[in-house]
């Protein structure tokens, strides 16, 4: 083989053992894949609302204050707590254990602490344990409302002056008039000589009030009926079990509601500052002492949102005064006996039905 032919042979054969070694490295290299899809995550897992109805706006019939409840970000909350007469309270305190939710609030016209849990709900009704700061507890039913803004205490008085206590200058029996909430009401009628006499009947229609009061010591009783007021003097008509009857005019002895008795027996108490009106400045009850003759006598225990309780019992023995009164908004009796007076501050014991005791204080009011 001549030399040009074998060059020739030689150059093709390295040529194609190239192209064999790269052919074969062609074929290890990695195959490429696909690049992986992006993952969703999971949704959060939500929390159920173990307790729907627990939602709402909540008023506790004794201090008309309103308490909005609110399901947030799995738990509930208060969000705030409104009084018609002082506005919002600050809520310093809360907690949702996932069965009750606990809050407490703070009352900023007398810097007590009110802590409140829940028990149960059924319907419109809230059922709750509470506590305050001054030692006191118990159990308080809230209802369900449709507004977070309380209501009204009271409305305006129907006619401007009427409330107060007026002189019989014939008899000498005073008679207090209360504007309660929407209606007078006549808390008591007591003659200088023999005590307070008993209001057996009384109505608000049609701006005129009726009242009758029996006499115990001669059986009689006694109806009057309002005609109207001018300044100091209520005009009125009245009759008797005796078929009596006539006009007769009273006159206005002190400011509305003090519940004094005639003008001549007074300073003659035996513990001098107890008779007055001495308000409960959780539950703005107002509970009116007055000195008749010989004893102390609780002609009215009123609260402004729910109307005049029931005195049930009471009894003066000569040291301590203690009455009994039924609050029909929760079922519940509670009992009052006076331990001192200390300038404007009562301080008492007081007892429920349900068990619950302590000793407190009230504040004297005009």
């Amino acid at each position: 083989m001549n030399t040009f032919r074998k060059f020739w042979l030689v150059l093709i054969g390295a040529v194609l053992a190239m192209v064999v070694i790269a052919c074969s490295c062609g074929s290890l290299s990695p195959t490429p894949t696909a690049a992986p899809l992006p993952t969703v995550p999971p949704s959060p897992t939500v929390p159920v609302n173990p307790m729907p109805a627990l939602e709402g706006y909540w008023l506790d019939p004794e201090t008309n204050d309103v308490h909005v409840i609110k399901w947030q970000n799995g738990q509930y909350v208060v969000t705030a707590v409104n009084d018609a007469q002082y506005g919002s309270f600050a809520v310093t305190s809360q907690s949702w254990n996932g069965n009750a939710l606990t809050w407490t609030y703070k009352v900023n016209y007398n810097d007590t602490s009110v802590t409140l849990t829940t028990v149960s709900v059924s319907g419109n009704s809230l059922d709750t344990s509470w506590s305050n700061t001054t030692g006191d507890s118990g159990p308080q039913t809230l209802q369900r409302v449709s507004s977070s803004v309380p209501p009204a205490s009271a409305l305006p008085e129907a006619i401007p002056g009427l409330a107060g206590d007026w002189l019989d200058t014939d008899t000498q029996v005073v008679h207090t008039i209360e504007w309660q909430k929407d209606k007078y009401v006549v808390i008591s009628a007591i003659d200088a000589t023999e005590g307070s006499y008993p209001i057996t009947d009384q109505s608000w229609l049609n701006n005129k009030l009726k009242w009758t009061y029996n006499r115990p010591s001669t059986g009689t009783s006694v109806t009057f009926e309002t005609v109207s007021v001018s300044g100091d003097s209520l005009n009125t008509k009245w009759s008797n079990s005796l078929k009596e009857s006539g006009t007769q005019t009273l006159q206005r002895t002190s400011s509305a509601g003090a519940g004094v008795v005639p003008p001549f027996n007074a300073g003659n108490e035996t513990i001098p500052g107890l008779a007055g009106k001495w308000e409960d400045l959780v539950t703005h009850t107002v509970h009116t002492i007055i000195w008749a003759v010989d004893s102390y006598v609780v002609s009215s225990s009123v609260n402004p949102n729910k109307g005049t309780y029931d005195i049930t019992e009471q009894h003066w023995d000569g040291s301590a005064l203690t009455w009994t009164y039924y609050v029909a908004a929760n079922d519940q009796t509670v009992t009052i006996k006076t331990i001192s007076v200390d300038g404007d501050k009562l301080n008492f014991y007081w007892s429920q039905k349900t068990g619950e005791s302590g000793t407190d204080t009230y504040t004297r009011v005009q």
